[in-house]
């Protein structure tokens, strides 16, 4: 689902361009017509667009549908208040059921707020609903120019978060438009390591350790599991 901008032709195109001229057709399909997500009845029109984009997939690739990628969150939420936190909990309980209704991976595209240390713009339910948060960062300079871009592991429901993938993007040509002016994009072209490799945090304060000694004391080879009134009694 993608906000009318005029650039997705643009973007396919530089994929085919990059990739194999002989590639032909790519496994992407697209609308325009966003629905509202904040709407009563847009569950059930997104998971229509994604049957018929299914059916599409299957017939002319032989591919399941595997990603769903709403862009943009702004663009497509309908908020009216996008600080509100009942009204983004509603939007993430929608793109929560499509996935699950489709079997797609479904991201929404979203930037961050003024503040970025405060996470993405609005409510701070989107990121608290989301299973993964990824994060694309990269230094600008007061003239425009951007360096060291990276795409960072945010957020990762029961995982390692820190884990930071550094990347370039390189532009490339396919034609020129009616007036003559060069039609140009970008690819993603990745780094050659991490900028920064995930660490698991270890316990800090006195609490936590001693939480952590009393969980690893109460650990049974017959059971994974520690019952909480059990750490208490042993930290307490």
């Amino acid at each position: 689902f993608q906000a009318e901008d005029g650039i997705r032709d643009v973007a396919v195109n530089g994929v085919q361009t990059v990739c194999s001229s002989d590639l032909g057709p790519l496994p992407f399909t697209w609308i325009e017509d966003v629905p509202c997500i904040s709407a009563v009845g847009a569950l059930d029109r997104m998971i229509a667009f994604a049957k018929d984009a299914a059916a599409g997939m299957a017939e002319k690739f032989s591919l399941p549908l595997a990603l769903i990628v709403v862009d943009t969150m702004a663009a497509a939420a309908g908020f009216e208040d996008e600080n509100a936190a009942a009204q983004a909990q509603v939007v993430m309980n929608v793109l929560h059921e499509l996935a699950r209704a489709t079997g797609a991976l479904v991201i929404a595209v979203d930037h961050f707020g003024k503040d970025t240390s405060g996470g993405t713009r609005g409510s701070s339910a989107k990121e608290s609903s989301a299973d993964a948060v990824l994060m694309l960062a990269a230094k600008q300079s007061l003239t425009g120019v951007v360096e060291q871009r990276s795409l960072a592991i945010r957020k990762l429901r029961g995982g390692s978060t820190g884990y930071e993938i550094a990347f370039s993007l390189k532009q490339v040509s396919f034609g020129f438009d009616e007036d003559g002016e060069e039609i140009t994009s970008c690819y993603v072209e990745h780094g050659t390591g991490t900028v920064a490799r995930a660490r698991d945090r270890g316990p800090k304060g006195p609490t936590e350790k001693m939480v952590i000694a009393a969980i690893s004391d109460l650990g049974r080879v017959d059971s994974p599991f520690v019952e909480l009134h059990e750490v208490k009694d042993k930290v307490i």
